[in-house]
């Protein structure tokens, strides 16, 4: 729309001062309705993925990185495992059983994971990037920025681009908003669910220039998984489930065991971690796998049974879906790990280039 200005009268000039204000304020309401008011449009079609399956497998995973934590594994170790290359089945054949066994839910089960959803958090790190204050909330900020990605850039659903879109915004929401709290987190007002080339260009400087970006790699890639896992979702929270109780199954398993130490869990866990990790992909079944560790650990302290009740439970998750490792990187290791990753001084440029952005984003709402 172009207004002219017709003669030199003030009175006219003031009215069309307050016209364009006007204007300018309808914009602006609208937008902000648009940016607070986002449905799950997308949540009811099988072809694509519904957030609050999302939420329901970070959470399970989440529950089940906290159980190897409670046996002395860090979640980054069993992360990493759970995202090796699943084998034939063949491989976990003389295992079967066990992992049946490990897959059944009782009350023990139920009691320990019930103890692990009422453990406190302690968080060590510095409060830069705007860090979750537990694995849970950063759950819910995944499913979240889904369901904004879902609704503004669901035209690229089907490629590569929405994966990253899903990264764009989850730091264009918590990472890149220095004013965010969780009561009052401001996203309306810096447009975090606008994207333009200018916020990609910096967010892409961003990652590569720090820490960060092992976080937007594992995110990406379970994105990936999990769309590709979209028409088997039922299957995939089954699969995460029994994951869930497996590993809590375990912790139980290793409390059992008549040398547990819970002084010595910690050392045997990176133990296990490190020769397990030397010796799968070489091996050819679970017998010589565990074979090779049995010779590996036996100048340690750590019998055979506390091996094969923690390999038992490595590769009871892992046959199930390599979805695990993933979104255990973006949950649990992020929590524990990477928020404490920022580069404080990266950060800070990355906030100081926010005003001009945003002017950008909202430029591009208005221009449409």
């Amino acid at each position: 729309m172009v207004i002219r200005v017709i003669g030199k009268k003030t009175g006219g000039v003031n009215m069309i001062k307050k016209v364009i204000s006007v204007v300018i304020a309808i914009c602006l309401m609208f937008i902000s309705t648009i940016g607070s008011s986002i449905q799950p449009i997308y949540a009811a079609s099988s072809a694509r993925i519904n957030p609050d399956d999302m939420l329901t497998v970070l959470n399970d995973i989440t529950v089940a990185g906290q159980s190897w934590e409670n046996i002395g594994f860090d979640s980054e170790d069993i992360a990493n495992i759970m995202q090796m290359q699943r084998k034939d089945d063949s491989y976990y054949a003389s295992l079967n059983t066990d992992i049946a066994r490990l897959s059944v839910e009782t009350v023990e089960t139920k009691a320990l994971e019930n103890a692990i959803a009422g453990q406190g958090y302690i968080q060590s790190y510095a409060q830069n990037g705007n860090p979750p204050a537990t694995p849970q909330e950063q759950n819910e900020r995944m499913q979240y920025v889904t369901q904004v990605a879902l609704e503004r850039y669901g035209n690229t659903y089907n490629t590569a681009d929405f994966n990253k879109y899903v990264l764009y915004l989850y730091m264009s929401h918590y990472i890149d908003n220095p004013n965010y709290t969780k009561e009052s987190p401001g996203f309306d007002n810096i447009y975090a669910y606008v994207i333009t080339s200018d916020d990609i260009t910096a967010y892409e400087n961003f990652i590569a220039q720090s820490k960060f970006s092992m976080f937007s790699t594992n995110l990406v890639n379970f994105m990936d998984e999990f769309k590709s896992a979209v028409n088997n979702s039922s299957d995939i929270l089954t699969a995460v489930d029994e994951g869930k109780v497996i590993s809590i199954n375990t912790a139980n398993a290793i409390y059992g065991l008549s040398t547990f130490d819970p002084e010595k869990t910690a050392s045997r866990a990176k133990l296990i971690v490190t020769s397990f990790k030397d010796h799968y992909e070489s091996t050819a079944s679970v017998n010589e796998l565990l074979n090779a560790m049995y010779v590996d650990l036996e100048p340690e302290d750590v019998s055979q049974q506390y091996i094969d009740a923690c390999v038992t439970g490595f590769l009871g998750v892992l046959a199930g879906t390599t979805l695990f490792g993933f979104g255990m990187s973006i949950s649990l290791c992020y929590y524990n790990v990477y928020a404490n990753l920022y580069d404080k001084a990266k950060l800070t440029a990355l906030h100081y280039s926010l005003s001009g952005r945003v002017a950008i984003r909202l430029d591009e709402l208005i221009g449409g």
